[in-house]
């Protein structure tokens, strides 16, 4: 991972604290009660860019459309899980063991 301006490595400082807290019993405690951010002042809520790479493998909210959806209510879909990979055709959520595609120009925001 490329560090940032600030020339903090976000990403292995996160992988640091979690390797950190699935060391003992008590990080694994602080790990199911609570959850760690990680993140840079200013930076925006979505995944955007050379972001991608960084928040690969990480919890995150996917809204997109469902062409498949028949009424026009029902098209906008929120899912939660892994952000696996985006490439130029698709962005991939892994929820729960099942690989979710979902073409990018149905993608609203990660």
């Amino acid at each position: 991972a490329e560090p940032t301006p600030s020339g903090i490595d976000i990403t292995g400082l996160a992988r640091a604290i979690n390797a950190a807290l699935s060391q003992d019993e008590v990080g694994e405690e602080i790990a199911r009660q609570h959850t760690i951010e990680v993140t840079t002042p200013g930076a925006p809520d979505e995944v955007q860019g050379i972001m991608w790479k960084v928040y690969k493998g990480f919890e995150v909210i996917a809204e997109f459309i469902d062409p498949k959806a028949k009424s026009s209510d029902k098209q906008k879909k929120r899912i939660e899980g892994r952000l696996m990979e985006k490439n130029e055709e698709c962005t991939i959520i892994n929820l729960k063991g099942r690989m979710k595609k979902i073409k990018n120009e149905n993608v609203i925001s990660v």
